[in-house]
């Protein structure tokens, strides 16, 4: 069957060209992955940007880094450059969003962000003392309560020296002139930097309303209760040059601010690299991680094959593959990566824990051989190439089940084999689907209970939200009412 050309694999993604530098940098953008605290999806941030003259943007979600990769990925199609940021909630007064200058700022980021996740509160906030400890390779915004902040501005200028800037906002509301007021005071005292920013919250400024409702969402409570609580206009929005240069015209140095630091950041996403502990499975002195493999390997093969069947025929056809996939491993030096998991399936079995391997890692002989997986590579016929192959040039992936009663003890074992602070647990993101999202969009309009059953029964879980006059009709809801029409909008 010929292939359509969505699935053609040799076609590299069309990339834009370059923009021009532009004068002013927005680092301060938050995207959806600011979980109800922002409304649009990094893409949509980086087109958008694009469209807007931006050859370079940033983006700082709030409290954590889930949107980057999507943002990287985003950027690199619109060629557009990515500085790495997040905003950080302090206990103190004021806001605070850190940019990432090097590895070695990533590294502090995510010893930050992980300070902050070890507080088990989904509005958590850590002390500016945390963030101060790891000040090397981050330039930091800070944005200033209207009253106050002298202690902190010192303290981070003290961190961050001429990496700190304080962060000059101005969003038509009615409260410029306070906001700049107390920066400005501040920048006199301490002799530190501005940085223009228009903190986008949106990327156009017709999504006001989306974030409206995130926010009431996250809040639990509706619209009409919400009242100043939400953005007083749709100003938080990515503008263009011209308007940010009009709206800053007063303080052009706080433009060239963003430049600088944009200049400066010049970490990328795809410097990280998959590193995986470098003594494991190893137990003799000198032993480099190929050695400890191919040891482990065929300690394996002589436990895992009878002496009648090493007589064998079959037996030589595992030899040579072993041989062949070792090779392989220590081309792409994924070893340490195998043993990691060989280390971890020894933990489950020391301790009584069923386990098996499982996918394209049962193509492995030499995880047979390490008791990863249970599939003889003497009675079928193995591809290798589906596990590992030089071409993809990346680890295998290899998936471990555990039974599911005792799975924590395994969890528990790791962290106290490798530390706290090396390792970690996979989280997965959750999205709206039209159910869902008719249901909470319905509650902060003020819908009735029953009308918000109602209104979700009319589409699965998986439907997109496309509610006709008849159909509503037939619910029993009135078609020409506004809120409803607002509620399938904007769900």
């Amino acid at each position: 069957m010929p292939m359509e050309p969505f699935e053609r694999l040799d076609v590299a993604p069309v990339r834009l060209p370059a923009l021009p530098p532009a004068r002013f940098v927005e680092l301060w953008a938050r995207t959806n992955f600011s979980f109800l605290r922002g409304a649009s999806p990094p893409t949509q941030i980086l087109s958008v940007a694009r469209s807007l003259g931006y050859d370079t943007v940033g983006v700082a979600d709030y409290g954590g880094l889930y949107g980057i990769v999507r943002a990287h990925e985003a950027a690199t199609e619109e060629s557009v450059r990515l500085v790495v940021g997040a905003e950080i909630p302090i206990l103190e007064s004021g806001e605070l969003a850190l940019f990432v200058e090097n590895a070695e700022g990533y590294r502090h980021l995510c010893e930050i962000l992980t300070e902050l996740r070890r507080i088990k509160d989904p509005d958590a906030a850590i002390r500016i003392g945390e963030v101060m400890k790891r000040s090397g390779g981050l330039f930091a915004a800070y944005a200033p309560p209207f009253e106050g902040g002298e202690k902190h501005t010192a303290d981070l200028r003290d961190a961050f020296g001429e990496r700190l800037s304080l962060a000059l906002v101005r969003r038509l509301d009615g409260y410029d002139r306070i906001r700049s007021l107390s920066t400005m005071t501040l920048r006199t005292h301490f002799g530190v930097a501005l940085l223009a920013t228009n903190r986008p919250r949106f990327a156009l400024a017709d999504q006001k309303p989306v974030l409206d409702v995130l926010e009431c969402i996250r809040e639990g409570m509706t619209l009409e209760a919400a009242g100043k609580r939400l953005l007083p206009n749709s100003e938080a929005c990515l503008k263009s040059q011209k308007e940010i240069a009009q709206l800053f015209s007063d303080e052009p140095y706080a433009l060239d601010r963003s430049r600088e630091i944009a200049d400066a950041c010049r970490f990328s996403m795809s410097e990280l690299q998959y590193q995986f502990p470098e003594n494991a499975g190893r137990e003799r002195v000198g032993e480099t991680p190929n050695d400890a493999l191919r040891r482990l390997t065929y300690e394996g093969l002589e436990r895992r094959f009878s002496k009648e069947t090493k007589e064998k025929e079959e037996f030589h056809k595992v030899h040579e593959l072993i041989e062949k996939e070792l090779g392989i491993i220590g081309k792409l030096g994924v070893a340490p990566y195998i043993l990691s998991i060989h280390d971890i399936v020894e933990i489950a079995r020391e301790k009584d824990i069923l386990c098996q391997g499982r996918g394209s890692a049962a193509n492995s002989a030499v995880c047979f051989c390490l008791g990863i997986t249970a599939v003889d590579p003497s009675r079928s016929s193995l591809l290798f190439e589906r596990f590992i192959s030089v071409e993809r040039a990346e680890p295998p992936d290899i998936d471990v089940d555990f039974e599911h009663e005792r799975r924590e003890e395994v969890i528990q074992a790791v962290y106290e084999k490798v530390g706290r602070e090396r390792a970690a647990m996979v989280a997965e993101v959750i999205s709206y689907r039209g159910k869902s999202a008719l249901r909470d969009v319905g509650k902060v309009f003020g819908l009735s209970l029953e009308e918000v059953e109602k209104l979700s029964s009319l589409v699965s879980w998986f439907d997109p939200v496309d509610l006709q006059p008849k159909r509503l009709r037939e619910a029993g809801l009135d078609p020409d009412d506004r809120r409803l029409q607002h509620v399938a909008i904007l769900a």
